[in-house]
């Protein structure tokens, strides 16, 4: 007795999705040079790359994007990511803050000027948060 199957037919085309971002005709088409809110607008206020804009990711003065030392002058981490031992240089008195991917405090202390050395038993991944009188520094530490 052999088997029969059935052919399988597959269609080129794929249904119309009133929400398709390149869709022309879409009236929320990202790609809308004429709608104000399309990054690539150059009227937009919110454009990531116009250098007048707060957001600017390339702005070093940005506390968002990661580039704080910039913010934070005479502060240095290093190494990360480490076996553990990481040193702390910092340029005024500062509260140090090591926190794990819970939430959980491991680590706080509050350090004069100088280099400093930070232990941290278990490997993974921390949050340091490095507070002095004028800002706040947040920095990810890697225990190998």
């Amino acid at each position: 007795m052999s088997a029969w199957c059935s052919p399988i037919r597959f269609s080129t085309t794929a249904p119309e999705n009133p929400d398709d971002p390149d869709d022309p005709d879409d009236p929320d088409d990202p790609d809308d040079p004429n709608d104000p809110d399309d990054p690539d607008n150059p009227d937009n206020p919110d454009d990531p790359n116009d250098p007048d804009n707060p957001d600017d990711p390339d702005d070093p003065d940005n506390p968002v994007t990661g580039n704080e030392d910039a913010a934070l002058a005479g502060v240095k981490i290093y190494p990360n990511p480490s076996q553990g031992e990481f040193y702390v240089e910092v340029g005024e008195s500062a509260t140090i803050e090591v926190f794990d991917l819970t939430g959980t405090r491991v680590y706080r202390a509050e350090k004069p000027a100088g280099k400093h050395t930070l232990t941290l038993q278990t490997s993974g991944l921390y949050i340091l948060r490095l507070t002095t009188p004028t800002t706040t520094l947040h920095k990810r530490l890697i225990v190998l």
